[in-house]
């Protein structure tokens, strides 16, 4: 008897899933006639799978053309390929190569790609977003938190993220400095989350760029801003920036600068607000 084939392709998502889902899919597709064609006939599958940091190029290159039109999920935490730290190994340097030449090989199609999330290493942080696409339609999230010794970004270029993403919805920036006057209005329009953290010191928003990054975020829901300001004298006034949906506020600043963004923002529907003013 036969399973159905809904039944099948339940079974198959959960395979998918797996850290090594795309291997385990192909030796499904080798069983027989039935589970061949339902898997090699359903992209969402071969989606599901990929997997950019463990594979081949070869390999990945045939989960991204299987997967089509589906959108992809980029995700690359570097903390978890410790051997580097440990042995300092040629393999697993060899290993973060072809992660990174992965990575590239999806943003070869960029209106495939629907988030983008990279917890790097600053140095591999930089050479990554170098690469990213300056149009990607169809992205809704960016995540780029970075770790490490800020000395190295201090000593290296700030690199330019010219981005125009329409469909954003979250951005998180974390640790990494970026500079900011690339980032195209269009990107902001729909955002929901906006947040930044630990900014280094040489990339850090004045209050008028935050402002500027604001009035473009009529949708937004969620601001978060902790150490991400420059140290600088608050502008005398500004024009009130009203929010409609806006409910989460949290913010470590000195508290001038705190009190000079609250007062800047019209949040009727406000139901979290933190405030940290304790750094310097």
């Amino acid at each position: 008897m036969r399973l159905p084939v809904e039944l099948l392709l339940e079974i198959f998502r959960h395979v998918a899933d797996y850290e090594a889902g795309s291997h385990s899919l192909v030796a499904c597709s080798h069983v027989c006639r039935q589970w061949r064609a339902i898997t090699t006939t359903s992209p969402l599958l071969w989606a599901r799978a990929v997997n950019l940091t463990d594979d081949s190029e070869e390999w990945v290159a045939m989960m991204i053309l299987r997967s089509a039109p589906h959108l992809l999920d980029i995700c690359w935490n570097y903390t978890f390929n410790c051997a580097e730290i440990i042995h300092g190994s040629t393999v697993y340097r060899r290993d973060v190569l072809t992660a990174a030449n992965n990575i590239s090989l999806a943003f070869a199609t960029p209106h495939r790609v629907r988030s983008i999330n990279l917890h790097l290493p600053l140095e591999r942080m930089t050479e990554i977003v170098a690469r990213i696409p300056r149009f990607m339609p169809n992205l809704a999230t960016l995540v780029l938190a970075g770790y490490g010794s800020s000395e190295w970004l201090a000593t290296s270029i700030i690199p330019l993220l010219e981005l125009r993403a329409p469909a954003l919805r979250h951005l998180r920036i974390e640790n990494f400095g970026l500079s900011w006057s690339l980032f195209h209005p269009e990107g902001f329009r729909n955002l929901r989350s906006f947040t930044l953290c630990h900014l280094p010191a040489d990339c850090r928003l004045s209050l008028h760029d935050l402002m500027a990054c604001l009035v473009g975020m009529p949708l937004l829901q969620v601001l978060v801003v902790r150490q991400a300001l420059q140290q600088s004298v608050c502008p005398s006034s500004a024009s009130r920036i009203s929010f409609s949906y806006l409910h989460t506020i949290i913010l470590e600043a000195t508290a001038m600068h705190a009190v000079f963004v609250l007062e800047s923002l019209s949040t009727p529907r406000l139901r979290l607000l933190e405030v940290h003013s304790g750094y310097t």
